[in-house]
């Protein structure tokens, strides 16, 4: 029997009434696909045994694609302020052992690992969830993660799940949001690629040609700020046809994509929606390179307008920026919290201050020991070693400046703070020099020495920093940040600080960080 339909489905858990209170219908195009997909499901004359589920947000195994082997699983979105959505999942023994024979066979890097607690994957949880009240139950569900594997690894395990045999009746979801890029207030900010790779994405899928993504440059996608083409491409490698795309819109500067394939049907998905796709205009006579290659002086390609659903954004960022701290308010709430001191006379804030301010005052002056024992009195407490960060902040709370250190490049920590407080003040290059005339404030982060990790089990945003290595690609990303609230999300804005466009081959360092503010 094996598979029976499959789809994609976005993650957002303001679609869920209980995080979005109300907010969910600014996501009523996605809202309403995902009525027609359950339809779908119901109406389908075959049942899924089981359900193969990728996600995203799930923990991964570098190299590999990484199943869950637990025989049950459990998970909240307390963190998003809903903690009565609940859900509780069955896995298959059987069925897992069936799948990860195959994929082996089929010279897929298979490892597994069970995972009981799915909290922090909101990427299974969200459609899950949505899934579960509107079918009134769920089959056992399979979950993977292929956030370890290659771009053409990803496609490469479509194509072996496509000839699986089992005899089970199977469903594949793919879970993953499109570009995070959309506007300058989307979560990421903005950048050009993120309308380069979303339209992309739609080509391939309204097509079915991978292409789109396949031949997308590597830069394009490590702009996009995305987190769903792994599980797209193993999508497109298993239907090898034209989907029918049911939504595409971004109404918080994230685009979200609902899309339904048909097993028993392959062929009637087609032609009807290689040019408009549930509303949005597409010609399929370019190719990605093309469409690259006709950007305009800003780096925009050319997209109807009908591709982005909504034309008035303005409303829709204001709003999800206000939720976006109310979320990471909560999130603070149910997560251990870092080791943070608050302290307004504690030496380290008070020297970065006093620091600047000489500095921007008369910028020859130079930080000496006097000066040290003026906010600590004691010499051997400068008398250490240690990297460290320097943030400014205004008195609203935006960043104003953050310059660091890995490993102490100075011989004591006051001259560290010293260095990378005039730094962050002058010589940040996402923002305008400080001046005088500005009211800030100032935090420094001490850095404990990094310890090489195998797993991203190991960590945690509220508690670990973390550092990605690629080659000579290098990103860091500190605990304990507003928005920032799993692991996914930390290593993958940690791995585009540094220029890298994928996880799979990446080193991780963590490291312990002891915060003291004004």
């Amino acid at each position: 029997m094996s598979w029976i339909w499959a789809a994609l489905l976005p993650h957002p858990p303001v679609l869920l009434p209980e995080v979005g209170r109300g907010r969910e219908r600014e996501a009523i195009s996605t809202c309403n696909a995902l009525e027609q997909v359950c339809l779908r499901i119901t109406q389908a004359s075959q049942k899924p045994d089981c359900i193969f589920f990728l996600s995203p947000h799930h923990p991964y195994a570098v190299g590999n694609l990484l199943i869950n082997n637990a025989k049950a699983m459990h998970g909240s979105l307390a963190a998003f302020g809903a903690p009565g959505a609940k859900l509780s999942l069955q896995g298959d023994t059987a069925a897992h052992a069936s799948i990860t024979e195959h994929l082996l066979q089929s010279r897929i890097p298979v490892s597994s690992s069970p995972t009981l607690d799915i909290t922090l994957d909101h990427g299974s949880l969200v459609p899950l969830l949505l899934l579960n009240r509107k079918l009134s139950g769920l089959p056992p569900v399979i979950l993977a993660s292929p956030s370890g594997l290659s771009v053409e690894k990803s496609f490469a395990l479509g194509q072996a799940l496509a000839r699986f045999q089992d005899d089970r009746a199977w469903a594949f979801i793919a879970s993953g949001d499109l570009s995070h890029r959309l506007n300058a207030e989307a979560p990421s900010g903005f950048h050009p690629a993120g309308k380069v790779f979303d339209t992309a994405t739609l080509r391939a899928l309204g097509s079915g040609n991978s292409s789109h993504l396949l031949q997308l440059p590597s830069d394009i996608r490590a702009h996009a700020g995305e987190c769903g083409l792994r599980s797209i491409l193993a999508l497109l490698g298993l239907c090898a046809n034209p989907m029918d795309i049911l939504s595409y819109e971004a109404p918080f500067g994230v685009g979200y994509c609902a899309a339904f394939y048909d097993f028993s049907q392959p062929q009637s998905n087609g032609s009807s929606h290689a040019e408009s796709t549930g509303g949005v205009t597409l010609k399929e006579a370019e190719t990605t390179s093309e469409l690259a290659s006709k950007a305009d002086a800003s780096g925009v390609p050319p997209i109807d307008s009908a591709t982005l659903a909504k034309p008035d954004f303005s409303r829709s960022f204001l709003q999800e920026r206000a939720f976006a701290a109310r979320v990471a308010q909560s999130a603070h709430e149910v997560q251990p919290p870092p080791l943070v001191v608050t302290d307004p006379l504690h030496p380290y804030p008070h020297l970065a201050r006093l620091a600047i301010t000489r500095h921007l005052a008369n910028p020859s002056y130079t930080i000496t020991q006097e000066d040290f024992l003026a906010c600590h009195p004691k010499s051997e407490f400068w008398a250490q070693r240690a990297a460290c960060f320097v943030s400014i902040k205004t008195l609203e709370g935006t960043l104003r400046g953050c310059i660091g250190t890995i490993v102490p490049i100075h011989d004591n920590i006051g001259l560290e703070i010293t260095h990378n407080a005039i730094l962050a003040a002058t010589k940040d290059s996402r923002f305008a020099p400080l001046t005088a005339s500005e009211n800030v404030l100032y935090s420094v982060d001490i850095l404990g020495t990094p310890e090489r990790i195998d797993s991203q089990a190991d960590l945690n945003p509220a508690i670990w920093g973390v550092i990605v290595t690629k080659g000579q690609r290098r990103g860091l990303l500190l605990p304990a940040l507003a928005g920032v609230l799993s692991v996914e999300q930390q290593l993958a804005i940690a791995a585009q600080k540094g220029d890298i466009d994928s996880l799979e081959g990446v080193t991780l360092h963590r490291f312990s960080v002891s915060r003291y503010t004004e």
